[in-house]
């Protein structure tokens, strides 16, 4: 059976339960943002009352399909923050409905990367690892 990184089994530290929790507000910002604007087409459509068009239908959904990959980065995102701050690997890979590996695989390059070692933060607000 595959594994998942070691570290992210670790207990987050302070400095990391206050990074996530100082880090996700942008973070859902961003992604409730990409979400607003792949749904937005579909969105004006429900707000007319004249039937949409084929090409308008297809147009909508185009739009949120291209917006898939990004969305799908952003979730991971904040799901990194998420584990940084302390949510276990396993039990958010069943809530999203995934493998812990391939949520551990997906965390790759996110702040979870971080999860029980140092941080610090800088003069401007940025969080690094120490």
């Amino acid at each position: 059976m595959a594994k998942y990184d070691m570290h992210l089994k670790a207990s987050p530290t302070p400095a990391n339960l206050q990074a996530a929790a100082e880090l996700a507000p942008a973070l859902v910002a961003e992604l409730s943002e990409a979400l607003g604007e792949a749904q937005l087409p579909l969105y004006e459509l429900t707000q007319r009352s004249d039937p949409p068009t084929p090409a308008e239908l297809v147009d909508a959904i185009a739009t949120l399909r291209g917006e898939a990959d990004r969305i799908r980065r952003l979730e991971y995102k904040v799901l990194g923050v998420a584990v940084l701050g302390g949510a276990a690997v396993t039990t958010t890979a069943r809530a999203i409905g995934v493998r812990p590996t391939t949520l551990s695989d997906n965390l790759a390059g996110t702040r979870a990367q971080g999860r029980g070692k140092p941080m610090t933060k800088l003069d401007d607000g940025t969080w690094i690892n120490a």
